[in-house]
């Protein structure tokens, strides 16, 4: 690998680090995400005696 190889590949690592770190969400989004996730538990829970979508063939 050429001198100039290693440069562009350090600049594409750097700029695709930089890309990762500018699309983390912030603490009040955080925060909404876990409070949308927190209030579906009640609408998205499920039971073994009234899972529809679980079938266990030896009962």
């Amino acid at each position: 690998m050429t001198m100039s190889q290693k440069h562009s590949l350090a600049l594409i690592l750097l700029f695709a680090s930089l890309s990762v770190v500018a699309q983390s969400p912030s603490a009040a989004d955080q925060t909404r995400i876990r409070e949308y996730i927190g209030n579906g538990w009640d609408t998205l829970s499920r039971s073994m005696s009234e899972c529809k979508s679980v079938v266990d063939i030896k009962v």
